[in-house]
């Protein structure tokens, strides 16, 4: 459980690294749809790692997969390949390894 935890904070850092670099160097209408977008995206994340916590393991598993793939998407969009696509992405596979590991490791107990 701990690797999705670290992957869920470093999702979180990336976030605001990508909004700070939205808001300071493009603008204000690109940084607030990212804001929306990384509204909908800790939806999944926070009632996807819920959803782990309380035994609803494939469905904790998929919405911490969604939601890490869409901040995958966003950054991919906003940013091409710069290292907040890097971060994201590097976040994102914390989050859905450590998310399919609690997973399997509850589904074969």
């Amino acid at each position: 459980m701990w690797v999705v935890g670290v992957g869920l904070i470093l999702n979180l850092a990336a976030c605001v690294a990508s909004f700070s670099q939205l808001l300071h160097h493009v603008g204000n209408e690109p940084a607030a749809n990212f804001f929306a977008t990384f509204l909908v995206m800790w939806a999944f994340l926070i009632i996807g790692f819920i959803m782990l916590l309380a035994g609803k393991v494939k469905g904790g598993a998929a919405l911490l997969t969604i939601g890490s793939l869409i901040f995958v998407g966003a950054n991919v969009l906003l940013f091409g390949s710069s290292m907040f696509m890097i971060a994201a992405v590097v976040a994102a596979i914390l989050t859905i390894v450590g998310a399919v590991r609690v997973a399997r490791r509850r589904l074969a107990a």
